[in-house]
């Protein structure tokens, strides 16, 4: 018999004081915080194939979703007005 697989609030338990300490070094907001788990999660959830190591895969993912945003903002505060 298969293990049952853990939900994402089951990683996103195991992960939150490097994820807590991720937001605070990219300074990402609380609502960004929500959103970029939300659609994490949805991404992790909706895989095919479910990856052989989903903390580390939901990790990666919710730190370059960060850097995006960073990245996003910054280019917007770039941009001639």
């Amino acid at each position: 018999m298969e293990e049952p697989e853990d939900s994402c609030v089951e990683i996103l338990d195991r992960l939150a004081g490097d994820l807590k300490a991720v937001f605070a070094a990219q300074g990402v907001s609380e609502p960004q915080a929500r959103e970029i788990l939300r659609a994490s999660c949805a991404a992790l959830v909706t895989k095919r194939r479910r990856p052989a190591d989903p903390d580390g895969w939901l990790f990666h993912a919710i730190v370059e979703k960060c850097w995006r945003l960073k990245e996003e903002e910054a280019a917007r505060a770039d941009a001639p007005e």
